[in-house]
């Protein structure tokens, strides 16, 4: 999406551009998206267990609030051992 495209042939010198990624990832315990949860899952998300901000879901930041807590941790143990679509 552009922000203040102007006329609508695209971006002019001074737009915004502004990129969002809607889709949510099908299996969001899959910390390394490598289709399964496993101990290199878990150990990504307790190497950084306790980040209070800045989090991004290949952090362990499951529930992308930001943070990889208790809450994360819960996620990716109740699908310990599934493999992802």
């Amino acid at each position: 999406m552009i922000a203040n495209a102007g006329d609508h042939d695209g971006p002019a010198p001074g737009d915004v551009a502004i990129l969002l990624n809607l889709r949510r990832r099908a299996c969001p315990a899959d910390v390394n998206a490598d289709s399964r949860v496993d101990l290199a899952d878990l150990s990504r998300l307790l190497s950084r267990f306790g980040t209070p901000s800045g989090a991004v879901p290949t952090d362990g930041d499951v529930d992308r609030d930001g943070d990889v807590d208790q809450d994360d941790l819960m996620v990716v143990l109740s699908a310990f051992g599934s493999v992802c679509p």
